[in-house]
């Protein structure tokens, strides 16, 4: 019985974390805060990058 609860638990866990996507970490070019970025994105230092509060500053609401 308890190896049957372990590898339910276990392939819970493995399906749980297969589901996630990796991050990255850019920073915003208008004030230096850390944005996340899905690492598919293929996103890198030299694009434009800003945060959601920079984004409000410069085109509005």
């Amino acid at each position: 019985m308890k190896k049957t609860v372990i590898c339910v638990i276990v392939l819970a866990l493995a399906l749980l974390f297969s589901g996630c996507e990796k991050m990255i970490t850019l920073h915003c070019d208008g004030c230096g805060k850390k944005v996340k970025q899905p690492a598919s994105s293929n996103m890198t230092e030299d694009w434009i990058i800003l945060c959601k509060d920079c984004q409000k500053k410069l085109y509005g609401d």
